[in-house]
């Protein structure tokens, strides 16, 4: 083989191995009752009242709403829903240390809720990510969602985090998308299991 042809061929894997790496990527830990897959209504909400009028939150309401409605959910009219979906969302940054670890994430989102208390600082813990992805830095996106009885008891609720560099430059508005993939991604999905979502080749 010439040397131009193993070139090319090796150009040509690193090209693959780049575009591998880029694939979204996130962590995702659901908990749910047998009988959260019967259709029902759903009515979302922030997990922070104070965002519920917001564009924002409306834009990521129609966003779940769509993927919800892929696995029979349907929305709820004139405020009467069999459930209540709460949704908390929040960006977090990790700056990389000279040595090359990572320190603690940061938040420096909004909407902070839906699983537990502690989705913004302890997500880094509590998922196992680690280790700056560049010198730059890394940025953490978190989606929650619970899935309640208008009694408040919870039938499901789950977590996607996605880290990317602070190079990629991706926020949350154009991740959201992604991780309401990955969190709803076999619905109801496994219970009490973290698993890895790589988002399918050809998105």
């Amino acid at each position: 083989m010439s040397i131009v042809r193993i070139l090319a061929a090796a150009l040509l894997a690193s090209s693959l191995s780049a575009c591998a790496s880029n694939r979204f990527e996130a962590d995702v830990v659901r908990f749910h009752r047998n009988d959260v897959a019967e259709v029902a209504t759903v009515s979302l909400r922030p997990a922070d009242p104070n965002l519920a009028q917001t564009l924002e939150f409306q834009s990521y309401a129609e966003i779940l709403g769509q993927r919800l409605a892929s696995h029979g959910f349907r929305p709820a009219a004139n405020g009467a829903a069999d459930l209540i979906g709460e949704v908390g969302y929040v960006t977090a940054t990790r700056s990389a240390l000279r040595d090359g670890r990572s320190s603690s994430p940061v938040s420096v989102g909004v909407g902070v809720g839906g699983v537990g208390s502690n989705v913004g600082v302890s997500v880094g813990t509590a998922f196992g990510i680690g280790g700056g992805k560049s010198k730059g830095g890394t940025r953490v996106h978190t989606l929650s969602l619970r899935l309640m009885q208008p009694d408040g008891s919870t039938v499901w609720e789950g977590r996607a985090v996605a880290e990317v560099s602070t190079d990629q430059k991706d926020d949350l508005p154009s991740v959201f998308p992604r991780l309401a993939d990955a969190l709803l991604s076999d619905f109801p999905g496994p219970s009490g299991t973290t698993t890895r979502y790589v988002e399918p080749s050809g998105r």
